[in-house]
C-alpha cells in the first residue's frame, strides 16, 4: 500500500476530545498527535469509500488503514456519520486551496468563471479521488445512507454560492445577460463540470477532462452571454416561406405534430372528349 501524507486540515469542532480543564488555545504535543491521527483516519476513509462505498469505510477498517487500532476511529469521530462530515470538510478545503493556489480570489466575473472550469478539470485529471468520493457520498446519501445527505448537500450548496458570485459579476460587467438568473445559471455550471467529471469517471480513456475546457467556456458565454437563448429564437423562427412554383403541392407540409404531411399528387388534367373521341388535332401554324 502506497503511504501518502494527509492532506487538508480538519474541522475546529471536531480536532481532538479533550478534558473539561484542558485549554485549547495553544495545541500541546498530545493534541498535535490526536489531530495527525485524525487526519490520517480520513485520508484512509477517503481510500476506503473510493474502493468499495460508503459500506467498506467502517470505524474499524478505517483506524486499521491509517494504521492504528480499530477503536481510534471511533474514539475520535464517535459515528460514521461524523466521520464522513470530515471527509466532506477535507475535499472542500482543499478545493478551495486550489482556487487560492491559481489566484481566483483576486479574479472577478468571467474570468474567474473561466479559471474555475479550467482548475476543476485540472484538478481531476491529477487527482480523481476526491471527485469520486464526492460523488459516491451523493449518490448514497439519496439511497443507502440518507443521513449524509444535508452534509454533501451544504457542499454542493457552497460551491454554486460561489460561481452565483461570479455569474452576478460577469452581469454587472456586461459579459452575461442581464436577464440571467444567477441561481439556475450556478445549477447549470456546477452540472457541466459535474456530468464531464462522471462520464470520465466512468471511462477515463474516453477523453481528457482538460480537453472539455473550451467547449464548457464555449456553452457558457455563448447560452448566457448571446443576446437571446436558443429556445426564445426557436419559439420566433418565421415560418418557412414556400417556393411559388411548388404552391400546388401540399408535399411540404409540417403537422402540428412534427412529422411531415403525405404529399397529394396533384389531378392530371382532364382531357376533352366529343362523343367519345378525342378533339381534333390544331391546325399547324405553318398550314395556310
Amino acid at each position: 500500500m502506497t503511504t501518502r501524507e494527509p492532506v487538508g486540515t480538519l474541522h475546529p469542532v471536531h480536532l481532538v476530545k479533550v478534558g473539561k480543564d484542558e485549554a485549547m488555545t495553544k495545541p500541546d504535543k498530545a493534541t498535535r498527535r490526536a489531530t495527525v491521527a485524525q487526519m490520517k483516519m480520513v485520508d484512509a476513509a477517503m481510500d476506503l469509500i473510493s474502493e468499495g462505498g460508503l459500506a467498506l469505510a467502517t470505524l474499524a477498517r478505517v483506524g486499521e488503514r491509517a494504521g492504528y487500532s480499530r477503536g481510534l476511529a471511533d474514539y475520535h469521530f464517535g459515528s460514521k456519520s461524523e466521520l464522513v462530515e470530515q471527509v466532506v470538510h477535507v475535499i472542500a478545503e482543499t478545493w478551495t486551496g486550489s482556487l487560492v493556489e491559481r489566484g481566483l480570489p483576486a479574479m472577478r466575473g468571467i474570468e474567474a468563471l473561466a479559471a474555475l472550469v479550467d482548475t476543476y478539470l485540472e484538478r481531476l485529471s491529477e487527482d480523481p479521488r476526491y471527485n469520486q468520493v464526492l460523488y459516491i457520498l451523493a449518490g448514497e446519501s439519496v439511497t443507502v445512507t440518507p443521513e449524509i445527505r444535508a452534509k454533501v448537500a451544504r457542499h454542493d450548496e457552497s460551491f454554486r454560492r460561489l460561481i452565483r458570485r461570479w455569474v452576478i459579476e460577469a452581469q454587472v460587467d456586461g459579459a452575461l445577460r442581464p436577464d440571467v438568473d444567477p441561481v439556475k445559471a450556478s445549477v447549470l455550471i456546477e452540472g457541466l463540470l459535474r456530468g464531464v467529471c462522471m462520464q470520465w469517471l466512468l471511462a477515463p480513456t474516453a477523453f481528457a477532462p482538460t480537453d472539455m475546457t473550451s467547449y464548457i467556456l464555449d456553452a457558457i458565454v455563448g447560452g448566457l452571454g448571446s443576446p437571446s437563448g436558443v429556445v426564445q429564437a426557436l419559439r420566433r423562427r418565421p415560418a418557412p416561406v414556400q417556393d411559388p412554383e411548388d404552391s400546388a403541392r401540399d408535399d411540404s407540409a409540417i403537422r402540428s405534430d412534427g412529422t411531415k404531411a403525405l404529399a397529394k399528387a396533384a389531378p392530371r388534367p382532364k382531357t376533352a372528349r366529343t362523343n367519345g373521341q378525342p378533339p381534333p388535332r390544331p391546325p399547324d401554324k405553318h398550314q395556310p
